[in-house]
């Protein structure tokens, strides 16, 4: 039997989650991560994402086709995402955004996810890690990304939620917590002390601070993983989609240098359990 068919076929084998970290545009190199993993036969058991992790591993999760998802992130247009409002608590409002993931999703709510899903964001009232599992997609997705002064908050219940990179931005404890996952592999794409180019305009300001802060805080959290994943995308702009594909390809070029690892120790844990 092969290492794949031992892999869907054991009842011993360990649950198996992913926790896609935020990282803006360069976030797209999750899409190669999937379709690698896909190639390779490893199951994904549950998915808990952060910010564009959220995005990829929401919509993923809601059944939506990997192929298709690739489309999407070369063609898309930031018109499409970006609706401009008052400043008041956000420059951007996020409606457009939030219709077109709800329209990528299907409409779906967490119940209806073909694999098991997490989108992490941050409450502003109580300075909490929030796991959103319930509800629809799109206004999890939505809150998730809310990266502070760029957009506008979501209020949900007598939460305000903003991007969870404030606070979890590569969510292994809540793909364990949450989701049950007993094997982790996180993928890291945001921010790793390469330097960048002076920001020029007040969004390049802010998304640098807050990169820059969640960087600290997340090396907390990837020592809880089994294995981590970091797709070489340091080249690429974080604020636009023209680097999509280089950012896709990054991301299967690093779960390619991975994946005899993965396949190793699941094969390992079917063998000694």
């Amino acid at each position: 039997m092969t290492v794949n068919n031992q892999l869907r076929n054991s009842a011993k084998r360990k649950r198996i989650g992913l926790a896609l970290g935020g990282g803006a545009a360069r976030g797209l190199a999750h899409i190669g991560v999937l379709q690698v993993f896909k190639e390779h036969g490893v199951p994904i058991d549950c998915i808990a994402g952060c910010s564009m992790g959220a995005v990829v591993g929401g919509i993923y999760c809601s059944g939506q086709n990997i192929e298709r998802l690739q489309e999407l992130a070369l063609s898309l247009q930031e018109s499409e995402i970006m609706d401009l409002g008052r400043p008041r608590k956000g420059l951007v409002k996020g409606k457009k955004a939030e219709r077109l993931i709800d329209s990528l999703c299907c409409k779906k709510t967490f119940a209806q996810c073909v694999i098991p899903f997490c989108a992490t964001a941050t409450d502003l009232v109580t300075s909490r890690t929030v796991a959103i599992t319930s509800g629809r997609l799109s206004k999890a997705i939505r809150a998730s990304i809310s990266i502070p002064g760029v957009f506008e908050p979501v209020d949900w219940d007598d939460m305000l939620l903003v991007d969870g990179g404030v606070t979890d931005r590569v969510p292994v404890d809540l793909c364990r917590e949450a989701l049950g996952a007993q094997y982790v592999i996180a993928v890291d794409v945001a921010f790793r002390g390469w330097k960048r180019e002076k920001s020029t305009n007040i969004i390049q300001t802010i998304y640098q601070a807050f990169e820059t802060a969640d960087w600290r805080n997340v090396q907390n959290a990837l020592p809880n993983s089994d294995i981590v994943i970091a797709p070489e995308v340091g080249p690429y702009d974080e604020k636009n989609l023209r680097d999509a594909k280089a950012c896709i390809e990054a991301g299967r070029e690093a779960a390619e240098a991975a994946i005899n690892r993965i396949k190793n120790d699941l094969e390992l844990w079917d063998v000694i359990k």
